[in-house]
């Protein structure tokens, strides 16, 4: 059973390091829509009573990606945050907000205009500028 503990306490420990506080400085940000062409294979369904369904077809979907030059720690970074992975994402005023730095992502937390809702997004580092 001490030995389960210790194990567990290590583990948090080393988790703990793997992010760090930072303070985000957005220099500009804003938002990029790009369309990706797909395509839809054909439904068409055959059996001994013969065949259903239809033809394949394209279609087009637009997703938006929102882009910032920042500086963190004194370095610029580019940042993305896409809507492929992320449930949604904006595009932040020029301003200073607080961040939390996790391997090659940085979570940054704003708060909305008007309802003041505090809100934590991740945004990928994709470079400098």
């Amino acid at each position: 059973m001490k030995l389960l503990m210790v194990v567990l306490l290590l583990s948090v420990g080393v988790w703990a390091k793997d992010s760090s506080a930072v303070t985000v400085e957005i220099v500009a940000s804003d938002s990029a829509p790009q369309t990706e062409n797909r395509y839809q294979p054909s439904t068409l369904k055959c059996n001994n009573d013969g065949c259903t369904g239809g033809v394949g077809h394209s279609y087009a979907v637009v997703q938006d990606e929102v882009r910032a030059r920042a500086v963190i720690n004194g370095e610029k970074v580019l940042l993305t945050c896409g809507e492929r992975r992320r449930k949604s994402c904006y595009v932040l005023p020029q301003g200073t907000y607080s961040g939390e730095l996790k391997r090659r992502s940085v979570w940054i937390t704003s708060t909305l205009p008007a309802t003041h809702e505090s809100l934590k997004r991740r945004f990928d580092i994709t470079g400098g500028w």
